[in-house]
């Protein structure tokens, strides 16, 4: 990528940012950022498919934060019933 791609590349993208990007322009900055990444260019991904990919992640997340604090509440109650046998244990030896 040559000096004057990587400039088109941030004028691109910083129409992108605010909103003002064409369809051909999308075209290229997706063509441009391809040949940057050395990926083959190929039709960008559409906003449906985004918005579905977005939403299962948004599910992934939630299983996993639930997952998380259903395991963080095993492990309390692990520590808990260790900690009474450990005591049970001391008061069997004396």
């Amino acid at each position: 990528m040559d000096e004057q791609e990587q400039k088109l590349l941030k004028e691109l993208l910083q129409k992108k940012l605010h909103g003002t990007l064409s369809k051909e322009e999308e075209q290229m900055l997706f063509d441009l950022s391809a040949k940057k990444t050395g990926r083959s260019p190929s039709t960008p991904t559409s906003s449906a498919n985004l918005a579905t990919g977005l939403s299962k992640l948004n599910n992934l997340i939630t299983a996993t934060d639930s997952l998380t604090n259903t395991l963080e509440e095993m492990a309390g109650k692990v520590n808990t019933h260790s900690s009474q046998a450990e005591a049970k244990q001391t008061i069997a030896e004396m």
